[in-house]
């Protein structure tokens, strides 16, 4: 049994001139994947640069003042334990999912502010619990409010507020306190 052995020789010139190629074969950012990540580097740097820049040109010289709504009160607040909470003396309650913001803005924890007194400005929610605080500075505190009347007899109003209604479970459907749809 006769077999027949095929061999192909390649030319030694032919190698010669792939590596006579400068960068060797075909230079690709495709191909040598390790290349790319600093195309990235510098796209995502160019990027953080030009937020961060955006960011400070906001800030105009008077970023210690706060904007408040216009529906914030102020008061004076105690924290007993989450969710009781005292506002100018009287009971009141934390809605589930308050934000309380420090003096700097940044927001804390109900149980860092337990058994203090902190001047605030606040919101209500819809059912009257209160869901947002502000812990004011001093520089705010002395500031008032647009609205909110001043004077010695400025608290005398939340003596007459409504309270927020309160269901022992026996009210009948046609007594119980109507909210805004």
């Amino acid at each position: 049994m006769l077999m027949s052995v095929v061999q192909i020789h390649l030319s030694p010139p032919y190698f010669e001139v792939l590596r006579s190629q400068n960068p060797p074969y075909s230079y690709s950012l495709w191909t040598n994947t390790m290349n790319r990540w600093i195309s990235q580097l510098l796209a995502s740097t160019a990027l953080f640069a030009l937020v961060i820049g955006a960011a400070h040109a906001q800030l105009d010289g008077s970023s210690n003042i706060r904007k408040f709504p216009p529906n914030a009160k102020r008061g004076e607040l105690v924290v007993f334990s989450a969710p009781d909470v005292s506002i100018d003396g009287k009971a009141d309650r934390f809605a589930p999912g308050v934000r309380i913001r420090d003096a700097s803005n940044a927001l804390v924890l109900s149980s860092t502010l337990v058994n203090t007194r902190l001047v605030v400005n606040y919101t209500r929610d819809n059912i009257g619990l209160v869901q947002n605080v502000w812990v004011l500075t001093a520089e705010e505190a002395s500031s008032t409010i647009p609205g909110q009347p001043t004077g010695f007899f400025s608290n005398i109003g939340s003596m007459f507020d409504k309270p927020v209604a309160k269901d022992d479970g026996n009210t009948p459907f046609n007594q119980l306190p109507k909210y805004k749809q």
